[in-house]
């Protein structure tokens, strides 16, 4: 990655091979885009480790330094990266070189892997050998493991959001390096019980610690492996569609499936898009031919039951995959900004709220001249098991047409519709950068408190992803 000669860089050069740190200034320049509308600072340095071992001894010269430290995944943060004032004077330390899967263990259906893979990496792997594990559903074909464990509520969101929850509930255990520079193992495995070589549970043994590193944007450790539950792949997988005329529709034909026990499908999303006056449900049925074949007539009488017309399968794909995690990863790096929104609310609160909140921004877009300039943009409403919803926005831009005022008032209206959400009793989704801080806005004083001391502990000299938090 190139030679320098700093004092800091020469230490860092004793723990990593040359190759991989730089003080360059077009590699430094580089890590500072994301597909956000924030654009970080370049950092002093960047250093990639090729293990656990390198990054301990990194953490280690940091603390001894004083020297702040970002980690950083694949890069594909939305709300910014890194945000602090320290930030010219940080270790950026990129993790994409951890990216080996550990071991497959089929006969206790577990998986380890280090945290800078690739997510579809990892998922591939896992199904060609027959197996399933829930990772994000997007934008798993850039995220790092870690970074999805770290920058979103819950480790993330799988496609079967709607039935299995986040995927921090499959997760065992972490292998963290904390911000002193020590190595811990979580969950029930070798970190609490030195007699056991692999990770068997989440929770004997210890209070459950795992959760304080799920969704804690980088601030309590960088995690450098993983452990997760695994399942056989299903034998059969379908999908289809319904045609609704209006959003009420939507939310009745919704709510009486949440309620329904067992779920009668393995996904379901709810949406519209460009063009189009209706809203749209897709779903997904994995599982046995019989399992699949109950499920879908019990889909099927339900959503006939609330007015709801069957879609044509192939139209409803091809709707669906337009804003896939494919697609929007080309929007990512070829087809100009977007403004993204993705909040989660009560079941009871989440409707009337996702119609506020789609006028509110039009109306926004329309008063600074922006309207003209969408040329896609999507709503979707997906449920989240059977009590909450996650509500999202994107709205894509010509980035050729988009002057830097008009940009600014898009960075407005995204922090406005954000604290507007917050205001409202909802939750952001995306644990990173600016939106970290805007959620630890509305901590209650005994919260803030709480989190303060358990920063102070961990992170004694705050040099892990510092101002993260308002820490």
């Amino acid at each position: 990655m190139g030679k320098s000669g700093s004092d800091l860089a020469s230490r860092l050069r004793s723990a990593v091979e040359e190759a991989y740190v730089s003080e360059a200034e077009f590699v430094r320049r580089s890590y500072t885009r994301t597909p956000s509308w924030v654009q970080g600072r370049p950092p002093a340095i960047v250093v990639k480790p090729g293990s656990t071992e390198e990054v301990s001894k990194i953490v280690q010269i940091a603390n001894e330094t004083g020297t702040p430290v970002i980690p950083r995944g694949g890069g594909a943060s939305v709300a910014g990266f890194p945000l602090s004032d320290r930030a010219d004077r940080s270790i950026l330390v990129d993790m994409t070189r951890l990216n080996r899967v550990l071991y497959l263990d089929e006969e206790n259906m577990t998986v380890g892997a280090e945290c800078g893979i690739i997510l579809s990496d990892l998922a591939d792997y896992v199904h060609r050998r027959g197996y399933h594990i829930h990772t994000v559903d997007m934008p798993q074909y850039m995220d790092t493991l870690g970074g999805a464990l770290s920058g979103f509520n819950g480790g993330g969101e799988p496609s079967d959001l709607a039935t299995a929850g986040e995927i921090g509930q499959y997760l065992l255990g972490l292998e963290v390096v904390l911000p002193t520079g020590d190595v811990v193992q979580t969950g029930a495995g070798p970190g609490t019980n030195i007699h056991v070589s692999r990770q068997v549970d989440r929770y004997p043994g210890s209070p459950f610690v795992t959760g304080l590193f799920i969704g804690d944007a980088g601030v309590f450790g960088i995690k450098t492996r993983a452990y997760f539950l695994i399942s056989p792949q299903p034998r059969q997988m379908i999908y289809g569609g319904y045609e609704c005329r209006s959003y009420e529709q939507v939310h009745k034909i919704l709510a009486h499936l949440m309620a329904l026990s067992p779920y009668p499908y393995s996904r379901i999303v709810s949406l519209t898009a460009r063009g189009k006056e209706t809203w749209s449900i897709f779903y997904g049925i994995r599982g046995s031919e019989e399992e699949v074949a109950h499920k879908q007539a019990v889909l099927h009488d339900t959503c006939l039951q609330h007015g709801a017309l069957p879609a044509v399968t192939q139209m409803a794909l091809e709707t669906l995959m337009r804003f896939s995690g494919r697609q929007l990863g080309k929007w990512y790096a070829s087809r100009g900004k977007f403004l993204y929104f993705e909040y989660l609310f009560g079941k009871s609160e989440a409707p009337a709220y996702l119609e506020s909140q789609v006028a509110f921004v039009q109306e926004r877009l329309k008063e600074a001249g922006l309207s003209d300039l969408v040329v896609d943009h999507v709503t979707y409403l997906i449920p989240k098991e059977r009590h909450t919803y996650v509500l999202g926005q994107v709205y894509f831009f010509d980035e050729n047409k988009l002057d830097p005022e008009k940009m600014e008032a898009v960075r407005n209206i995204s922090v406005e519709e954000s604290t507007r959400v917050l205001e409202h009793g909802g939750f952001m989704e995306a644990n990173q950068g600016s939106l970290a801080n805007l959620s630890a806005s509305v901590w209650s004083p005994s919260y803030t408190g709480l989190m303060k001391t358990l920063k102070k502990a961990l992170d004694p000299k705050n040099i892990m992803n510092p101002g993260l938090w308002r820490l």
